[in-house]
Order: C-alpha cells, then sequence, then structure tokens
C-alpha cells in the first residue's frame, strides 16, 4: 500500500512539473512571436520562414489544453487499471 502511494504521489509531482515546464515554454514562445510581430523583426532574423503566426494565443491555449485533455487521460486509466 505504502509502496502505490509513493509511486502515485512522485507521478503527481511529475505531472505538475511537466504541465509547469509546458507552460513556461508556451509561454516564451508567445512572448517572443508577439514581440517579432509587434516589432516586424520577422525580415531580420526569420526570413527563412513561410509563415508567422499572427495570432499565437491559439497556439498557448492549444497547447495548455492538450496537456490538460492528455493528463485527464492518463488518469482515467490509471483509475481504471488501480480498480480492476
Amino acid at each position: 500500500m505504502l509502496n502505490r502511494f509513493s509511486l502515485k504521489r512522485i507521478r503527481t509531482v511529475m505531472m505538475s512539473w511537466n504541465f509547469f515546464m509546458t507552460v513556461c515554454y508556451a509561454m516564451i514562445f508567445m512572448f517572443s512571436t508577439n514581440y517579432i510581430i509587434a516589432n516586424n523583426l520577422s525580415r531580420d532574423f526569420l526570413s527563412s520562414l513561410n509563415y508567422i503566426p499572427t495570432s499565437p494565443e491559439i497556439i498557448f491555449i492549444l497547447a495548455i489544453m492538450g496537456l490538460f485533455i492528455s493528463s485527464l487521460v492518463m488518469q482515467y486509466l490509471d483509475s481504471k487499471r488501480i480498480n480492476m
């Protein structure tokens, strides 16, 4: 019982850390893209890209939602496996 509790706590901590890091990376990409768009710097150092997104907030929200949905699926499958 104690081993299962410890593993569950470790898994929860790791999922929380993964969520935190995903939010940090998504924020960095969103803010840097907003900066590039606002200052018209795409020609200076992103000339090799064909497209610069006009609304990086959508990418940020979709990344957070995707992580949230995947963690819910993982929790559901884990609870289903424990109850068996």
